[in-house]
Order: structure tokens, then sequence, then C-alpha cells
């Protein structure tokens, strides 16, 4: 199919004809799967079966559509319309098993949501690809977008939506190669309940009383997780959440600054803030509070009382003071460029071939790479590479 034919109003051949006219089952297999077509310009009234008679709203393409099927959309912002669906209403609601994928990627594509209007309901076994979803703000849940356990985003960006309870970003579902930016709510600043993989989670926030600035109740993998913050509450970056190979970094609460409670394993917990101003008031715990950290590295954070860590349990990690447990080493990670954001180790660091392997989570570390490469698995995010030189070279 030639999706990029949108600007020129090519039709997209496909297997849509035939099934409409051959099938003998309402389920459509996915050789027999329909494309349909959504562009601003398009009309509601058309059959939206190709670019010369699209659609002009998501919605009546979805509407239009069967499980299976694929709903194109061209480049544009799609503010109008909505559907009402547990209360609330979402500017887009994907009841179905379809995938709905936008042709030109999320910088040209915008789905827009208003006060009380969510941008999108993802359903089961639904996907939303490729789309900027702003502006959504409910008193409930999901802000941006509201998904089922096995609804799906991928490359998606979720900026400036909010939500009075939790995942102003994202509700639920699965969250793949998207970015979270900005995002508000009382618990999960950027996403609550969701799984999350290779994702920016940047500059969220919770309100008064509400935690989880960055991630709350998630489960984070190779994820970077930076400048969220829950000023007022628990964990600037997670709130009882799972991660793996992750990094946590410039992140701010009371108390927590990059995790509250959960776990995580393979991750690089580094230069986060914690506490009241007040010392000695139970707060801080400005890389980790509670919680158990496993072939993690949390150095270089800061707080009023307990720097790196406070009342959490270590194995395999590298963190200062000796916070007991297997394992543990207390010297300098040596990053190779911690002021620049490089958080890979230097040849010489004492995280190399230090962890646990039973802990390892994954066969790839943030970059890519193997996780376990000389026996041992590594602490932090990543494994180190070896560099081989010949003689003379």
């Amino acid at each position: 199919a030639n999706a990029g034919a949108a600007r020129t109003g090519a039709v997209i051949v496909a297997g849509g004809g035939l099934s409409r006219t051959c099938r003998v089952v309402q389920v459509r297999s996915p050789a027999f799967a329909a494309n349909w077509h959504v562009a601003t310009n398009g009309n509601n009234a058309a059959a939206g079966t190709n670019w010369a008679t699209a659609k002009q709203t998501i919605q009546a393409a979805v509407d239009a559509a069967e499980a299976g099927d694929v709903v194109w959309v061209s480049n544009g912002v799609y503010d109008t319309g909505g559907r009402v669906l547990a209360r609330v209403t979402n500017r887009v609601a994907i009841d179905k098993s379809l995938t709905v994928q936008s042709v030109y990627g999320p910088d040209e594509t915008i789905l827009r949501g208003y006060v009380a209007t969510r941008c999108v309901y993802v359903g089961t076994h639904a996907l939303l690809s490729g789309f900027t979803l702003t502006n959504g703000s409910v008193q409930s849940s999901g802000g941006g977008a509201w998904c089922e356990s096995s609804g799906t985003l991928s490359n998606c960006v979720l900026s400036g939506n909010s939500a009075g309870s939790f995942g102003g970003g994202a509700y639920g579902g699965v969250l793949r190669n998207c970015t979270l930016k900005g995002n508000s709510a009382s618990w999960g600043g950027g996403a609550r309940g969701a799984t999350l993989w290779a994702c920016e989670v940047s500059g969220n926030s919770v309100t008064i009383g509400g935690s989880g600035g960055g991630v709350d109740s998630c489960t984070a993998n190779l994820c970077v997780l930076s400048g969220n913050t829950a000023d007022l509450s628990g964990g600037g970056g997670a709130f009882e959440s799972t991660l793996n190979n992750c990094i946590v970094a410039d992140n701010r609460a009371l108390i927590g600054g990059g995790t509250y409670a959960g776990t995580a394993n393979n991750c690089v917990v580094i230069r986060n803030w914690a506490g009241s101003g007040f010392p000695d008031d139970g707060t801080g715990g400005g890389g980790s509070a509670g919680g158990t950290l496993i072939n993690c590295i949390v150095y270089g954070n800061g707080a009023t009382s307990g720097s790196n860590y406070l009342g959490s349990a270590f194995q395999h990690s590298c963190t200062a003071p000796d916070p007991g447990g297997t394992g543990n080493v207390t010297n300098d990670p040596q990053f190779v460029d911690a002021a620049a954001g490089n958080y890979r180790l230097a040849a010489g660091s004492p995280c190399i071939n230090a962890g646990d392997n039973a802990a390892a989570p994954g066969a790839t570390d943030l970059d890519g790479s193997p996780r376990i490469i000389f026996g041992t698995v590594d602490m932090g995010a990543y494994e180190f590479l070896y560099q081989h030189v010949a003689p003379g070279g």
C-alpha cells in the first residue's frame, strides 16, 4: 500500500474491495483488511475508501471500519467532534481492534483535545500510531489517552495533557517509542498503570497531594525519565513502579527524588533531588526512597536527608554510603561523561561485570547491545563494550 500518496490524492490499493464482495464471515483476516482514509479537507459523507473520497474526521472512519482494518490519517490538526464513552468525551474513540495510522508522523498529525475532552480512547487490541496528542483535559483519568490493557500507542507524542485523577498523559495500555512531556495529574503526571517500552518521560508533574511526577504504578523498559517533579509528594521520576534498563535523572520530589518504592533493575539514578529543606523531617532520599534496587547505579543525587537513598534495599549496586546487602560497591562508577548525560561505563569502572545475572532484565541494554557480554552483567543501564585495537592500529 502506498500510504504516502495522501498529498497527491492517489488511491491506496488494498484488498478491501475483495473483502466486501467475497467474505462470508464478519471477522476479517489480515489478508482481507480494508484501508480507510481521513484528511482535514475530506467529507464524512464520502466513502472513505481512497484519498479522493477521504472522510473528514477520524471517528467517522473508525465507525465505518471493521475489526482488523487500517485507518490512514493524512497530515493536519484534528480537533473537532467527539464520542462519549464511559461518561467521558473523547475526540476519537477506537472501540474496535483497528490500526489508526498517521501518514506523516507525530510532527504533522495532531489530535487535540479540549476542556473535558480526552484526545483518544484506545480499545482492546487497538493501535494508534504516529500522532501528537495534546490539550486533552479530563477530571478522571488519561488526559491524553485512556487505553485498555491491550490498547497500544506507538510513535506518539503526548504533551500538555492533564487529568484530575490518574495519568495526565496516558492511563493504562502499552506505549512504544513514545514521548510524554509536560503532562500533569494527581497521580502519574506522565503515565499511570501503563507498560512503557523505549519511551522518553520528561517535564511531567503531579498536583498537590499526588505522586509519581513521571510515572505511577507502571512498568518502564529501556526508558529515560528526566526532569519530572512531585514537589509535595513522592517519586519525582517514578512512584511504585518497576524500572528495567532505565535512566532516571534530574527529577525532583519531597521524598524519593528519582524513585519511590517499587523495583529498579539495571538502572542509572543520578542528579535527582528530594527534601523539604528541613533536615530530619522524614523527607529526602534524593536518588531513591524505599523500594529495591538491583544491578543499579545510584550516585550523585542530593537531598536534605539521604542524598542517594533513604530506606532502600540494594543488591549488586553502586551507591554511597554502603547500604549493606549483597555485592554492593561504593566507588565512583566512572561514567564516560556524566556532565554531558553520557552514563555509559568507562574502562576501569567498578560496575563492569559486577551485577547479578539472575536479575538482568531482558536481552539488551539501553543501547540495544547484548545485556550480558563477558559472562557477568554490568551494573547500570549500559553494558561496557570493550574496544579491541590491533597492534599498531
